[in-house]
């Protein structure tokens, strides 16, 4: 029972230099567990996620991913 994690860049460089952008990241044991607990799992500090989105809708750190999910972890940026 598995979902698809994909990172955005800053997260990439960051906490997963290893990350494949045509593969994303595959948590075996992820459906069933609740955002936090998966990006923990990740090894990704939770302050560092400032949204997340699940097959495309925006949810909550509480929410309890389900089998096949495809979730998206982004940074705020900003500049000037």
């Amino acid at each position: 029972m598995s979902v698809r994690v994909d990172l955005s860049p800053i997260l990439r460089r960051k906490y997963r230099p290893d990350y494949d952008p045509d593969k994303g990241l595959i948590v075996d044991d992820g459906a069933g567990k609740t955002l936090n607990q998966i990006v923990q799992g990740l090894g990704i500090p939770l302050d560092e996620v400032t949204s997340a989105l699940v097959n495309h809708h925006v949810v909550q750190p509480s929410y309890i991913a389900k089998d096949g999910d495809w979730i998206l972890l982004t940074v705020a940026i900003s500049g000037g």
